[in-house]
């Protein structure tokens, strides 16, 4: 700080910033960065990634939701759990035939010969136990196909554009009730699966998987009633062939669980953009006849 009168003896120095200017002669572009052809490097973990999927067809067009509405994805949830069911019960109701059928063996073979305690009540858990458990998952399908039904004929009746031809009162009705349910429940898949194909115009027809379907549970149901009446005779012969007749409606049983299950993933197909199996996914196994790809030399 100076005096007041008396100049400042301080010599000031004007230097520029560095890069901004450069000796005559010498240009101030920066230097060459030399490209990095070596492997991808980053400063830290990266925090994108692929997911671990395999290729997969697309299923949606472009102007198009890319998901299906929320009752489509409720039809086909109901399906994969009752598949699910419906596979227990195959093989509840197969385990039950076996039973019934190595029963009728001992009642022949008790003819001649005494039998092990502990072979008859092995015989007599095996039936009681799969029987039971037939019936229990019977039970939880039946609940689970009716809300597949109700649902994907309520999805169906939507994608063609026109109501259900009848309402799920009527359905249900058609279905529990015995006797009524041998005309009606088939008649209703059928008419789901003309729904379901769009073609309005022409009369219904029946596909061979819903005929089969439709006449192996008529003939569930006649062998069920025919087995219960003949049990009620008193006769040890009655008792004795009534055991085959178990045995008989249970392996339909079986027939019927089976073709059920092939129907619901039919017609859950029709419907929806996916199977009850899922997406279907695509691996690549082997390429022939395709040139080598070129190899770019890196240092």
């Amino acid at each position: 700080m100076g005096y007041p009168g008396v100049p400042h003896r301080v010599t000031w120095v004007a230097t520029p910033p560095s890069g901004w200017w450069s000796p005559p002669g010498q240009s101030a572009r920066p230097p060459a960065q030399v490209p990095y052809y070596g492997p991808p490097a980053y400063p830290g973990v990266p925090r994108w990634g692929f997911p671990q999927l395999a290729w997969r067809e697309p299923t949606s067009v472009p102007g198009t939701p890319a998901r299906p509405p929320q009752s489509v994805r409720r039809v086909v949830k109901h399906a994969r759990v009752a598949v699910s069911l419906l596979w227990a019960v195959a093989i509840a109701a197969f385990l039950a035939a076996g039973g019934e059928i190595w029963r009728y063996v001992l009642l022949v073979l008790g003819r001649s010969e005494s039998l092990p305690d502990d072979v008859v009540a092995a015989s007599d858990a095996l039936v009681n136990t799969s029987a039971l458990l037939a019936a229990a998952a019977g039970v939880i399908a039946l609940i689970l196909v009716l809300r597949w039904l109700l649902g994907i004929r309520q999805v169906a009746a939507t994608m063609a554009g026109h109501r259900s031809a009848r309402p799920d009162w009527q359905v249900l009705v058609g279905v529990l009730v015995p006797g009524l349910n041998l005309f009606v429940t088939g008649s209703v898949l059928a008419e789901l699966e003309h729904t379901a194909l769009s073609d309005p115009g022409a009369r219904p027809r029946p596909s061979r998987l819903v005929l089969a379907w439709w006449a192996v549970w008529v003939v569930s149901e006649v062998l069920a009633v025919t087995t219960a009446l003949l049990n009620l005779r008193p006769s040890v012969q009655a008792r004795a062939d009534s055991v085959l007749w178990y045995a008989a409606t249970d392996l339909v049983a079986v027939a019927v669980a089976v073709l059920t299950l092939l129907v619901i993933g039919a017609l859950t197909g029709l419907v929806a953009p996916t199977t009850v199996r899922g997406p279907n996914r695509m691996r690549v196994v082997r390429v022939e006849g395709a040139p080598m790809p070129p190899r770019v030399a890196r240092p």
